[in-house]
């Protein structure tokens, strides 16, 4: 009896100790951290957060950078400190279940790009004497050096400018990478007139005044024509009905929304054939411009459709934005509109467009006009002789 209790026994014991030999012989799984990336940035990016490797652990995740100057980590937020590399690790510590791991990836951060503003450069004569470009305001502290792109009209020796001829040129104010910052640049154009600008006035026979201004060899009115008798003292017919205006095959004149405020803001708006009527609108010694007398006005601008700007009146007073055009010519364009362009009425286009015609004839039915779009978009199109526009004149 005794002796089977005692091999029972032993039986007992040798169980226990193969349970606990299992417990010991139990393995941790290996943990497998991947796909870990840490996009580039810019000096001057905001923090950010990390986007989490993938992995097969349940042990939270945690992160250290090896270059506190360029990276420092909280929690899972990036805060940029400056330009260089640093080593971004991910970890997970060991548990009972999973051991410890970790996976690497490198994170740059590149000079800011400066941020620049203020540059800009005066309109000046072939007379004037060189003068001194004065910087951009810029966040970063790099040094400023110039160049022209067009040195027939100006030269440049370290920030002073020579000038050399009539036109246009862009002048480029680059800075050099500094600290925390790459090189930049800013433009501006500068523009180059032949003459001083023509100071004097022309009237007409309603005894209206214009004034005149010089642009390159041209003398250009500065406002829209607003006469209501030919040349000859013979009256225009003023016609305020949209039906009536399309059917006319002989000169007629009306204000936009057959305002007398209109018509002495931004002048008359005529038909074509009061334009080419015999007995002569414009004032003596003045005429319609043709097509290649309004070339001419675009070339000088420097023949890029943008270059619009430089004969547009600058402010929200007579158009409906663009505040920042600087009218370089003093031509002085308004947002003045036309008629009958549409079937929807009389009158479109306030505040958006200018349009002027030109005495270039192109087909029984249409001729020549000039479109200025309130972006500062000089264009040259062909249209009815019925529309309504503004009249420019120029000087013979």
């Amino acid at each position: 009896m005794k002796q089977t209790f005692k091999i029972a026994l032993l039986a007992v014991i040798g169980m226990i100790s193969a349970a606990c030999q299992k417990t010991v012989e139990y393995k941790q799984s290996q943990t497998v951290i991947s796909n870990f990336n840490i996009p580039d940035k810019a000096y001057g990016d905001l923090d950010f957060n990390i986007t989490a490797p993938k992995s097969n652990s349940t042990v939270p995740i945690k992160y250290k950078s090896s270059n506190s100057k360029v990276a420092v980590i909280s929690g899972i937020t990036i805060s940029i400190k400056g330009v260089g590399t640093a080593i971004i690790t991910a970890y997970q510590e060991a548990s009972d279940k999973f051991t410890a791991d970790s996976v690497k990836a490198t994170f740059t951060v590149g000079a800011a790009i400066p941020t620049q503003s203020g540059f800009t450069v005066a309109a000046k004569l072939v007379t004037d004497a060189p003068f001194t470009l004065v910087a951009p305001a810029s966040n970063s502290t790099g040094a400023f050096t110039y160049s022209s792109s067009n040195t027939a009209v100006a030269t440049i020796s370290g920030s002073t400018v020579t000038i050399k001829g009539a036109g246009n040129t862009e002048i480029t104010a680059t800075q050099q990478a500094a600290g925390m910052y790459a090189s930049g640049s800013s433009k501006a154009i500068l523009t180059v007139t032949d003459v001083k600008p023509a100071t004097g006035s022309v009237t007409d026979v309603d005894g209206n005044v214009y004034h005149a201004i010089k642009i390159g060899s041209q003398t250009w009115m500065m406002e829209n024509l607003k006469v209501t008798h030919y040349q000859d003292g013979s009256a225009i017919a003023n016609i305020t009905d949209s039906g009536q205006w399309r059917l006319l095959t002989t000169g007629a004149y009306c204000s936009y929304n057959n305002s007398a405020a209109n018509a002495k803001t931004y002048g008359l708006l005529y038909n074509w054939y009061t334009v080419n009527d015999a007995r002569k609108l414009a004032p003596k010694g003045w005429h319609i411009p043709t097509d290649a007398e309004w070339q001419a006005l675009y070339s000088y601008i420097g023949g890029i459709r943008e270059n619009g700007s430089q004969i547009r009146e600058g402010g929200l007073t007579h158009w409906v934005a663009e505040a920042n055009i600087k009218n370089e010519t003093k031509f002085t364009g308004l947002g003045g509109g036309g008629a009958v362009f549409s079937s929807n009425g009389m009158f479109d286009d306030f505040g958006y467009y200018a349009y002027w015609w030109s005495g270039t004839q192109k087909t029984a039915a249409n001729s020549s006009y000039i479109a200025l779009y309130v972006k500062g978009y000089f264009m040259f199109n062909e249209g009815s002789k019925v529309y309504g526009l503004s009249v420019r004149c120029i000087k013979d």
